[in-house]
């Protein structure tokens, strides 16, 4: 009588049940890695001060320019001086889970929105002020395709992804 026999090797069983156990730690531990490099990346774009403007300067309306007048001398900064304080206050929110994670930029100074935000005034654009919605975009669209190449790393028990 002819019996066959068949030997398994379970090392690549074994290999897979290892990964997905320790996916979650790693996937956290390498993303966390990459979040860090990204938010870096775009931190020193937003920061990114254009030279002092000597251009004509375009307002958005005259109610606009009066505001900011007024605003300049109250504040006893006419003739305008930049004092770095916007750029100073962009920061980095880092947050690590073993769902993947999450970055994000803030900058807590009222006048934010309209040098590199929603409502930027022409001659921030004219002067070549960095576009906060601009670099977010940016930095979202890589933040996710390293999300993926991550993931793929930590799964693939034979990429080399160390915890």
């Amino acid at each position: 009588m002819f019996r066959p026999s068949v030997t398994v090797d379970t090392d690549i069983l074994d290999a897979i049940a290892d990964a997905a156990r320790t996916a979650p730690k790693q996937m956290a531990t390498q993303f966390k890695r990459q979040q860090q490099r990204l938010a870096s990346q775009g931190l020193e774009d937003l920061t990114a001060e254009p030279p002092e403007w000597t251009g004509k300067r375009r307002w958005k309306s005259d109610k606009q320019r009066i505001l900011v007048i007024i605003k300049l001398k109250q504040a006893d900064n006419l003739p305008y001086r930049r004092d770095h304080s916007l750029v100073k206050a962009w920061k980095v929110v880092l947050e690590a889970t073993e769902a993947g994670g999450l970055f994000a930029y803030e900058n807590n100074r009222p006048e934010v929105a309209f040098v590199q935000g929603d409502w930027t005034q022409p001659m921030h654009l004219d002067s070549g002020w960095p576009q906060a919605g601009v670099i977010v975009a940016k930095y979202r669209e890589l933040a996710e395709d390293r999300l993926i190449e991550t993931w793929y790393t930590v799964i693939d028990p034979f990429a080399g992804a160390k915890g």
